[in-house]
């Protein structure tokens, strides 16, 4: 399950840090809540909000690898475990919604996810 969040987790110089983790839900909770089970699979550090190509072009090609090979996992005895991913869920809060589908919130100018298209204002 990916998530990510419309807010940057932190700000560094007037440069802001969005990443987008990863939870393997096939761990049983609390042990996936932990935050060595959380995988980073991306992350945007910049003056501006991420740009969503950019950003996940890379987290989707990763996924198709492991979709395609699974991915292997070392406990803390050494012992491997190999599981085999299918991307399950992404969740978004509403400000990381708009952001990841290409849309501005609120104005409707931008309100398509597919076209490039810019909306104009009639009268106001």
């Amino acid at each position: 399950m990916l998530h990510t969040d419309g807010a940057p987790i932190t700000k560094v110089g007037g440069k802001s840090l969005w990443p987008v983790q990863c939870t393997l839900v096939e761990i049983p909770p609390p042990i996936r809540d932990h935050m060595d089970a959380i995988m980073i699979f991306g992350a945007w550090l910049g003056g501006t909000h991420p740009n969503r190509d950019l950003l996940w072009s890379r987290i989707v090609e990763q996924i198709h690898d492991f979709i395609q090979n699974g991915i292997t996992i070392t406990t803390d005895t050494g012992e491997k475990l190999k599981f085999m991913i299918r991307a399950q869920s992404v969740t978004f809060d509403l400000p990381a919604l708009a952001q990841n589908c290409n849309i501005i919130q609120f104005n409707g100018y931008d309100a398509c996810p597919d076209c490039d298209i810019h909306g104009i204002a009639i009268e106001r």
